[in-house]
């Protein structure tokens, strides 16, 4: 049964990785439609400029979540890691003592 930091741990990324999936819905809308907008201005329009620099923005802000996203995967794994390498070392110390004569 795993401990109690283990479950906040799991419940954390949950969180964060649903954070993350709502936070590139909402870049992808903003992206969409300032697509849709431009592609229905007349070439000469001024406020293309303006749409280009909110999609550059939002551009910027899909990568950040994409990094973000790298980032806790990198963080659980190696939380994982260290866990295994502690759970395999409490056992070697388990059978150690077990051996030793009383």
């Amino acid at each position: 049964m795993p401990d109690e930091p283990e479950v906040h741990a799991a419940s954390v990324e949950g969180v964060q990785a649903k954070l993350l999936h709502d936070l590139n819905n909402v870049l992808a809308a903003i992206l969409l439609n300032t697509h849709l907008i431009e592609w229905r201005l007349p070439s000469y329009s001024r406020v293309k400029r303006n749409l280009h620099e909110v999609e550059r923005s939002a551009q910027h802000g899909a990568l950040l979540v994409d990094r973000l996203k790298r980032t806790l995967r990198t963080d659980s794994v190696e939380r994982q890691e260290r866990e295994e390498i502690a759970k395999t070392s409490a056992v070697s110390v388990l059978g150690e003592l077990a051996q030793r004569d009383p």
